[in-house]
């Protein structure tokens, strides 16, 4: 249920539709399986694989954009977790897809969303748990 919220909530500030970036991922579905072993992506059909990347990149956005800003949807602690579960391999979404999202981005207030992500990337702590 967040990240229908959050997903929403970016696409009113970017002041984009649903729709229309729903249209371009699903357009360039080949590019974005191709990005990902063929076993997990062949249980979605197209549609499917495209609602899912549009939901978890809006999402990712969002989150990127305002970490302080999704506490409204997320608790200190879950804002944590979140912020090291993005940089897991296994949860990388395809840049292209992220790019086919903000590109037509139009915010009234903020970094352009790519400075953003390079902040959000270079500023990230490693996890104890991790090696180098």
């Amino acid at each position: 249920m967040i990240k229908p919220l959050c997903a929403q909530n970016f696409l009113a500030d970017s002041n984009q539709y649903i729709e229309a970036l729903y249209k371009k991922i699903e357009s360039d579905i080949e590019a974005v399986r191709n990005c990902y072993d063929k076993r997990p992506t062949n249980r979605y059909d197209n549609e499917a694989l495209a609602w899912m990347m549009l939901l978890d990149g809006c999402f990712l956005l969002r989150f990127i954009r305002s970490p302080a800003n999704t506490g409204k949807y997320l608790g200190d602690h879950q804002i944590n977790f979140v912020e090291e579960d993005l940089l897991l391999l296994e949860n990388q979404l395809p840049f292209g897809v992220l790019k086919l999202i903000f590109e037509g981005a139009n915010f009234k207030v903020g970094l352009p969303v790519e400075k953003k992500m390079k902040e959000f990337v270079t500023d990230a702590e490693c996890p104890e748990w991790s090696t180098s």
